[in-house]
């Protein structure tokens, strides 16, 4: 990927986002997501921000976070050699173009709301002063879930989500690595109090715990109940919980059992 000059990309962000504005206390710049629209509070809300300093744009509503190069060509539906032409023209005498490598994107559509990707150098410097997000790093590295040899790419928490609010969201990524389920865990002891220590996606059928990290060169795989027990031990899944009537699994734990475990 492509690094572009801060005031190009401050040009097209302004351009191609809805709502733009600039945040000169902490240099940051804001729009609403031209990618997800923000549903009903597209220009009332700005969940897009564009962070010089780390070169990152990311959305608090849909998840996207990438270069501001990849940013422009989906938002524009140019090509990279069209906005590399455009900003050519914009400053005919430039050599400081850098390649850079380019970063994997997550899906989280199916995460809570507004969910903080809490491997996100950039959305962990922009909270680094929320307390909750503190917390979350902070129980992460006591835990050892940041080191653990079978942990997912990304854990998550989200600041405003009705049912999972300030909790650690762990996703469930199946085996098209895509996120198809998640559990979220309390962070607060008083929040025990006031709902169960473990909370999954509403309306949604458990899947297995890292299936996608499943490897055909073992020939054990390990299953536990939960998540954060299979961090710890290579070629293992969780099933979140047993199911209601006393079932070990769900139907789509035994289709996955069935189709990928073989």
């Amino acid at each position: 990927m492509i690094s572009l000059p801060e005031d190009f990309v401050v040009l097209k962000f302004f351009e191609l986002g809805y709502y733009p504005k600039y945040n000169k206390f902490n240099n940051v710049y804001q729009c609403s997501c031209p990618i997800c629209r923000e549903g009903k509070s597209l220009g009332k809300k700005r969940r897009c921000y564009y962070i010089p300093k780390n070169e990152n744009i990311f959305c608090h509503n849909c998840g996207w976070s990438g270069k501001p190069l990849k940013w422009i060509t989906e938002v524009s539906g140019h090509t990279s050699a069209d906005v590399i032409q455009e900003l050519k023209e914009y400053v005919p005498d430039i050599t400081d173009i850098v390649e850079e490598e380019a970063p994997v994107k997550v899906v989280t559509d199916t995460l809570p709301k507004d969910c903080i990707n809490l491997s996100d150098t950039a959305q962990l410097d922009f909270y680094k002063n929320n307390d909750m997000l503190r917390t979350a790093t902070q129980t992460i590295k006591n835990r050892r879930l940041d080191t653990a040899v079978n942990k997912p790419d990304s854990l998550y928490i989200s600041l405003v989500d009705k049912v999972h609010k300030n909790r650690l969201v762990i996703p469930f990524i199946n085996e098209n690595k895509e996120i198809e389920f998640y559990q979220s865990r309390t962070l607060l002891n008083r929040d025990n109090k006031v709902k169960p220590k473990y909370l999954g996606r509403i309306n949604a059928e458990k899947t297995l715990f890292n299936i996608d990290r499943v490897s055909t060169d073992h020939n054990t795989v390990y299953i536990f109940e939960g998540p954060l027990n299979a961090f710890f031990t290579k070629n293992s899944v969780a099933v979140a919980g047993i199911t209601e009537r006393g079932r070990s699994f769900t139907t789509r734990q035994e289709q996955q059992l069935t189709n990928t475990l073989k």
